[in-house]
């Protein structure tokens, strides 16, 4: 990433089908899981070729969702899912940051996994429970 101009490089071949493939998880109610399991996989260094083979259906499996369900999604509704994308970029800069993993609530910013914590305790400070 360029820091002046806070771009990256066009040439991400895999960033485009893993982003839209997230949100398609978070409109199945199952974007933490698919976060989890990709993160691992992408970054857990059990694997440097992630990227080929079964490895992503096999983590999109894991955190309980169909990986052909969700290919045909990513497939069919690519538009509409990278407006979703965009809107998210936009009100994530808005939010003061930019980059991953940024939540913001109630205009304060959670960047890193390391925050989860705190923005969970942020959430039940307000009165917010666990769904289901």
């Amino acid at each position: 990433m360029d820091r002046e101009t806070r771009t990256y490089p066009r040439d991400q071949p895999y960033i485009h089908r893993l982003t839209r493939m997230g949100v398609a998880a978070t409109e199945r109610g199952k974007g933490l899981a698919f976060l989890n399991e990709i993160s691992a996989l992408i970054w857990s260094g059990s694997t440097d070729n992630w990227h080929e083979g079964d490895h992503i259906a096999e983590a999109t499996r894991r955190a309980g969702l169909d990986p052909a369900e969700i290919a045909n999604a990513v497939d069919s509704e690519a538009e509409r899912l990278h407006g979703i994308i965009e809107v998210n970029q936009i009100d994530q800069r808005k939010a003061g940051h930019y980059g991953v993993p940024m939540i913001a609530f109630n205009g304060a910013p959670f960047f890193g996994q390391d925050r989860y914590d705190q923005f969970r305790w942020r959430l039940e400070q307000q009165g917010l429970k666990a769904r289901g």
